[in-house]
């Protein structure tokens, strides 16, 4: 008798969606207690951060904002550079962070949402991966696959599309 045991904590893959969101949008899946679909608006932020020791770092910020009444939700992506003046590049970006709050300064990728269909404790990316696939003066798009945890431990896989404009 053989007994094959397989355990994985890896982030799942999603399939790309096989059209780019409307300009300012995103489409994401949310598997939790229950699956369901994110959609709503993106835009994205590009800023300089002084530490008080006048070290600088470049920071991207997205900034995700469901519409409909049913399944509020709020998610915030950030990816951080050391740095001054470094534009963000075409690539893909890891999570990988034991981080159980919101963050002043840090240098990498940093992720949280709060769905309120899964609660009122807001989740943490814990690893994964944000891959930008186009960077423009005005728009931004790409793909995420990403699994977060809350303070109950909890855990959320997030993954889709998202084409982002810039924040006026």
């Amino acid at each position: 008798m053989l007994l094959l045991f397989v355990s994985s904590h890896s982030t799942p893959d999603y399939p790309h969606i096989h059209f780019l969101p409307d300009a300012g949008t995103y489409e994401l899946q949310a598997n939790g207690e229950e699956d369901i679909n994110l959609l709503g608006s993106v835009s994205f932020e590009s800023i300089q951060e002084k530490k008080e020791n006048g070290h600088t770092y470049s920071v991207v910020k997205l900034h995700l904002a469901g519409h409909e009444r049913k399944s509020p939700h709020t998610l915030g992506f950030f990816i951080a550079r050391d740095g001054e003046n470094l534009p963000l590049d075409k690539g893909t970006y890891r999570f990988k962070r034991d981080i159980d709050g919101f963050l002043e300064h840090f240098e990498g990728a940093f992720g949280f949402a709060s769905i309120n269909a899964y609660g009122e404790q807001p989740f943490f990316a814990r690893e994964g991966k944000l891959t930008i696939g186009h960077v423009g003066k005005e728009s931004m798009s790409g793909s995420l696959a990403i699994s977060m945890v809350n303070a109950d431990g909890e855990t959320l896989h997030l993954g889709g599309d998202f084409n982002a404009l810039l924040k006026d």
